[in-house]
């Protein structure tokens, strides 16, 4: 049955006294070619900084998602090779405690869980840049990171996760130790019994060599598919067909279907994949978020190919700084996209 849902919601924005006003218009009729039957319909979880009961978990049902991912950050020092993890000023929501009892929550929610180990680069940030100049150094690395993720493989069988993520856009490490990636894909596998895939970046997933050790190509989707301030429907589409086009070779050529490990649009100026031009002025902007998760769900989502994915991010204490309408970060929550993720994800 054709399902249409019609959206009009009218917002005026003023960045100040004197500017002119601006007003969108939010529409979306879902075609019948949107299809989530069998998908992977989940959302990042922002790991909570204190304690959370069952009732939180239940919250995750507003937005239709079956899945959740859990991130149990680790650290890296800035110029150091060591993965550490488990400290006591972490968040209690990325400690061993916290996720344990956050995949519990979950699963008594009847929702499907992948753990998915993250290392904050501390000075820099994400993983992507690590990289390392010695031999030594690149071994204390696998050992301190071979440590941290067997730790949560296992933790991820005794809750019976049904993914477990080996690492996160790791762009040098992930094409410099391929041996070392594939003997962890190995003694993973000893332990845990679910399947298993890494989160590659947009721009790194073709240089990963060990798609053919993991049950799926995981990518995190930040594909610049625009570098326009506002770019139109039309724009947004065509730049998400040409993606889809590439990731189904890629998919075709390792005969493996593709997660998202990570997707999602800023509620702001330049949203695709966060490119700003020098200089650049960035404003709220919600019609960016809107239609770049319409034009998603219209191309590359509906394809077979696609397992499904899991957007970026779900907050469980949403309020008027980290969410809503004057937010420019990539959650939905509180902003127009969160209906049409809504109908998409419920249209099983």
């Amino acid at each position: 049955m054709r399902i249409v849902t019609q959206l009009l919601v009218i917002l005026v924005l003023a960045s100040c006294a004197s500017s002119p006003k601006q007003e969108f218009n939010f529409e979306y009729t879902k075609p019948d070619v949107v299809n989530s039957k069998g998908k992977i319909t989940g959302v990042n979880l922002e790991m909570p900084s204190e304690v959370i009961d069952q009732a939180k978990l239940d919250s995750i049902g507003s937005i239709n998602a079956e899945w959740v991912a859990l991130i149990p950050y680790g650290f890296t020092e800035k110029g150091d090779s060591k993965v550490q993890y488990g400290y006591n000023y972490q968040w209690w929501g990325e400690t061993e405690e916290g996720s344990i009892a956050i995949a519990n929550y979950a699963k008594a929610a009847h929702q499907k869980v992948m753990i998915k180990p993250h290392v904050w680069v501390v000075g820099d940030g994400w993983p992507g840049e690590f990289d390392l100049a010695t031999e030594e150094e690149w071994l204390e690395w696998e050992s301190t990171y071979r440590t941290y993720i067997l730790k949560f493989a296992k933790i991820s069988d005794s809750v019976n996760a049904d993914l477990f993520c080996i690492g996160t856009e790791y762009r040098n490490a992930a094409v410099k130790r391929e041996k070392f990636w594939r003997k962890l894909i190995e003694e993973v596998r000893e332990i845990y019994s679910g399947d298993v895939t890494y989160a590659a970046n947009w721009d790194n997933y073709e240089k990963v060599q060990f798609w053919d050790a993991l049950d799926y190509i995981g990518i995190d989707g930040y594909f610049p598919v625009s570098k326009k301030q506002t770019p139109t429907y039309e724009e947004w589409e065509a730049g998400w067909r040409e993606v889809s086009d590439k990731l189904r070779l890629f998919s075709e050529k390792h005969d493996r279907q593709i997660i998202f490990t990570e997707y999602g649009f800023k509620s702001a100026d330049y949203a695709t994949a966060g490119y700003e031009p020098n200089g650049a002025t960035i404003e709220v902007n919600l019609q960016n978020q809107f239609n770049g998760y319409k034009a998603f769900f219209e191309t590359v989502w509906k394809e077979d190919f696609i397992a499904g994915g899991f957007l970026w991010k779900w907050l469980f204490f949403p309020n008027d700084q980290n969410s809503g309408e004057n937010n420019k970060r990539y959650t939905p929550q509180g902003k127009p996209a969160f209906e049409i993720i809504k109908e998409v994800y419920g249209d099983k």
